[in-house]
């Protein structure tokens, strides 16, 4: 009897040790990923999937937000900057600070608040990020990661909304100097994994744009033609993100009128930034018009509009 307890003692320290070192062994494989993860990424600008708002985001293992904010614009939401990784059991602790960027005088660039008398929470762009695993291994966590953000493999300008496409396509490619010279990114920018990958595929524009042939410009409505002129004004709300930096800017957006005098797919030409393009596409959509006509029968018309925003 004696010795049997001996030997339950002795199996169970052996157990012990075992759970011990392999405790250790897992501790220094997560440090050492934790290590490497902030090696690689510390300090690194990258796209949020999604452009998910909020202070706070929470991922599970396969790399699904669980109730995340609602998807805000990319200029304020979708860049932000890592300052720090680390592992902590199976889930992985990222804190970053959100980039909010704008084209002042058309240079694209981080824009920071300047408005007095900020309190802390309304000057707080940092943003705590916090994703599940099952493994501590290389794979799974730079797995993980490339789930929340955007990779190599990805492309920028397929991702962001309809209305922002064509801009983003110029931005990226050798288009912009004679497409939309409006639409510029930094040299900075465009080294961020996602931004400029793959070639940009030009077939997804709106199936219901008129062609060419069909449709008018103010300037060439000529003899026979009236171009489309607005009814209904709705005006754009600011955002807190522009009124903290006490950010002023023009949106520039193209149109099309249709027959009956609304506005159809609605295109960023010249942006803001700061959150204000969204905004203003959002008034714009909701402007009506008295369509324009040629011989003296309603058309669709091609028109541009210019939404400013300026601080009382």
């Amino acid at each position: 009897m004696f010795r049997r307890q001996i030997s339950f003692l002795v199996a169970t320290a052996l157990f012990a040790g075992l759970i011990s070192s392999l405790t250790a062994s897992n501790a220094a494989a997560a440090s050492e990923i934790g290590r490497r993860l902030n090696d690689q990424y510390k300090g690194k600008t990258l796209i949020l999937r999604g452009f998910y708002t909020g202070d706070y985001l929470k991922y599970d293992a396969s790399g699904r937000a669980i109730d995340p904010g609602s998807p805000g614009d990319w200029t304020v939401s979708g860049i932000v900057n890592i300052e720090s990784l680390k592992l902590k059991s199976h889930e992985l602790i990222i804190n970053a600070r959100r980039l909010h960027l704008g084209w002042p005088n058309g240079n694209f660039q981080e824009l920071h608040d300047t408005a007095p008398k900020l309190t802390q929470e309304e000057g707080n762009r940092a943003l705590r990020i916090e994703a599940s695993f099952n493994a501590a291994t290389p794979e799974a966590v730079d797995g993980l990661f490339g789930r929340v953000f955007l990779t190599s493999s990805d492309r920028f300008a397929d991702l962001v909304p309809e209305y922002w496409r064509s801009c983003v396509r110029a931005s990226v490619t050798n288009e912009a100097d004679h497409r939309l010279p409006g639409c510029r990114f930094a040299s900075d920018f465009m080294l961020i994994p996602g931004v400029s990958a793959g070639p940009i595929d030009d077939g997804t524009e709106s199936a219901t744009k008129p062609s060419t042939d069909d449709a008018i410009a103010p300037a060439g409505a000529g003899k026979g033609g009236t171009a489309p002129r607005v009814v209904f004004h709705q005006n754009p709300s600011f955002t807190n993100e522009a009124r903290r930096a006490r950010y002023s800017g023009t949106v520039e957006l193209s149109l099309f009128v249709d027959e009956s005098g609304h506005p159809r797919d609605v295109q960023i030409v010249r942006p803001a930034g700061m959150g204000l393009d969204r905004n203003a596409v959002a008034a714009v959509s909701q402007w009506r018009f008295t369509p324009g006509t040629k011989d003296g029968s309603p058309v669709p018309a091609k028109i541009t509009v210019e939404v400013d925003f300026h601080l009382d």
